[in-house]
């Protein structure tokens, strides 16, 4: 199942949610515009292999390294501004 999902206009978006959407799965991709607030969330959403592509940031962030770990998930952090080919390959979705 494919479908994006808007935080803004989904705002009590849970992990429970999710997981039953995507059939207990997770989420493939997060673009992540707020990952001070948002990324140990976010990993806890992705699905094994999941990445998450942060495009914005307002500071620091403490985040449980496990919970990268356990999925085997990325986080990608791009420059929209100043992006190269490499950066746009990397957070493909098709891959």
């Amino acid at each position: 199942m494919e479908f994006p999902i808007n935080k803004k206009t989904t705002p009590m978006l849970s992990r429970f949610s999710l997981q039953a959407d995507t059939n207990g799965a997770g989420v493939d991709i997060i673009i992540e515009m707020l990952a001070n607030v948002n990324l140990q969330r976010d990993l806890d959403l992705l699905a094994r292999h999941g990445r998450v592509i942060i495009v914005g940031n307002r500071g620091t962030i403490e985040i449980n390294p496990r919970a990268t770990m356990a999925k085997e998930t990325s986080i990608i952090g791009c420059m929209l501004w100043q992006n190269s080919e490499v950066c746009f390959n990397m957070v493909d979705c098709r891959t």
